[in-house]
């Protein structure tokens, strides 16, 4: 378990309220609860999808949706106690441009699932981690 809290994203400057729980780092990044835990395979960030309603057929379709993402993107949703979360798995070694890039890519993706803005070129295109299907 790691003492500290992960350097790859201390160094991002909208993260703040950072507090230890348990195994989990929880903290907020440009305004969304946020948390991640550090592994020998990597690091796992979750971003909170606050929806207004949580029904089965918008957890499938948006399930699909990320499922039909073609590369090396490593997302998935996580539901615990009702909160739904955008989680992704980074390698251990990104350099801070990819580091930045993919992020950046995680955060306008769970602000679209929100339905707060409209699909972004970051979510249309998906830089150079791979293309949307």
């Amino acid at each position: 378990m790691a003492t500290k809290f992960p350097s790859s994203l201390a160094s991002v400057e909208s993260v703040s309220n950072v507090e230890r729980r348990g195994a989990r780092w929880n903290f907020e990044i440009a305004g969304v609860q946020a948390w991640c835990c550090e592994f020998s395979q990597g690091l796992c960030v979750a971003l909170s999808v606050e929806c207004k309603s949580l029904d089965d057929a918008w957890v499938e379709k948006a399930s699909l949706w990320l499922a039909s993402v073609r590369g090396g993107i490593d997302d998935a949703f996580s539901i615990e106690e009702d909160r739904l979360w955008l989680v992704r798995r980074y390698e251990t070694e990104l350099a801070s441009a990819e580091w930045e890039l993919r992020l950046n890519q995680q955060l306008a993706i769970a602000d679209w699932l929100t339905g707060r803005h409209a699909r972004t070129e970051a979510i249309a295109q998906a830089g150079k981690v791979g293309t949307w299907a």
